[in-house]
């Protein structure tokens, strides 16, 4: 769908759409961030909470402790540098490299502010 067609398609099914994107966040949430695998360390606890924005758009906010984790203002900040640094990343793929992966990111993940 080209822009304008998710634009009216979400105006018209607001119900819908909010639930597709708690139910993604609760996949991901549950098969990556909740699972075995760890994928951000040894996680001992978890806060959540899902809004909704001025226009209707849920989205969500969430902090994970992690064991081991160096702490702000106790650490250093290299120390706490580092560790967010193994686990966040900002950078648009490159194009010739993984076109798929520069869609994704270039289609989903730019952040911009509207009115």
């Amino acid at each position: 769908m080209n822009w304008e067609t998710k634009k009216n398609w979400f105006k018209r099914n607001p119900v819908t759409a909010a639930r597709q994107i708690d139910y993604m966040f609760q996949q991901l949430w549950g098969k990556v961030i909740l699972s075995g695998a760890h994928p951000i360390g040894d996680r001992r606890n978890y806060d959540r909470r899902k809004e909704m924005q001025g226009r209707g758009t849920k989205h969500f906010h969430a902090a994970v402790h992690v064991k081991g984790a160096p702490q702000i203002d106790k650490d250093s900040d290299d120390a706490v540098i580092q560790f967010i640094d193994s686990y966040i990343s900002c950078s648009i793929p490159d194009k010739d490299k993984d076109p798929v992966l520069y869609e994704l990111v270039t289609s989903r993940h730019i952040h911009r502010h509207t009115r």
